[in-house]
């Protein structure tokens, strides 16, 4: 991938529900995008059970957080990974009551 971290872009091998406060940040700043399945130098590692994942992220960041966010699948060096887009939100987000 051309691009590296930054405080629009961050890198995750695998989805953990702990990403949503990332997500929340992300919706309470500027926006960004979360991209899992790619280690932190960018590299491609690819994912496990993407079509359970691209069922379950978006309703966990629907219910946790209220939003909802473009979630893609898309082919990198031959692995699946996914690209979470969030937008900046007009109203505060909290994670676990914290913003």
């Amino acid at each position: 991938m051309n691009s590296k971290e930054s405080q629009i872009m961050e890198f995750k091998t695998d989805w953990r529900d702990e990403h949503l406060k990332t997500i929340s940040a992300f919706a309470n700043s500027n926006g960004g995008q979360l991209i899992v399945g790619l280690n932190d130098s960018g590299q491609s590692i690819g994912l496990v059970d993407t079509k359970k994942l691209l069922e379950d992220i978006p309703n966990k960041i629907r219910n946790k957080l209220g939003i909802i966010p473009s979630v893609e699948l898309e082919t990198q060096q031959d692995n699946e990974i996914i690209r979470i887009v969030i937008m900046p939100s007009t109203v505060p987000i909290s994670y676990d009551g914290k913003f």
